[in-house]
């Protein structure tokens, strides 16, 4: 039972990270949009694989004939959550780690 509540603590987590990490992912994608681009150039680097997967997948160019298709947008947002959630997944490993080492160092020094 109590490793059941554990794997969804730490499945919740994860998501939750996940979709910040993508809520965060789409504000400068607002922000690149204005400039004609996916991905803001100071962020290129965080969020290569969001990029990659965008670049990759369907649809090809959210800019239509007559501006940003919302449409071919959305579907870009789409093709880049799997990225966002990896991203989740390794915060909240970290984050994890974090706190068993701090409750190992407190173990220790108490």
């Amino acid at each position: 039972m109590m490793r059941n509540e554990v794997r969804r603590n730490w499945l919740l987590s994860a998501l939750s990270w996940g979709l910040l990490v993508h809520v965060f992912f789409v504000c400068q994608l607002i922000f690149a949009a204005g400039r004609h681009a996916l991905i803001l150039r100071s962020l290129g680097v965080i969020f290569m694989p969001q990029a990659i997967l965008m670049y990759s997948l369907p649809p090809a160019d959210p800019w239509g004939p007559n501006g940003l298709d919302l449409l071919r947008i959305t579907g870009k947002i789409v093709d880049a959550l799997p990225a966002s959630l990896a991203y989740g997944v390794v915060i909240t490993v970290f984050c994890k780690m974090l706190i068993r080492l701090s409750k190992r160092t407190r173990r220790g020094n108490g």
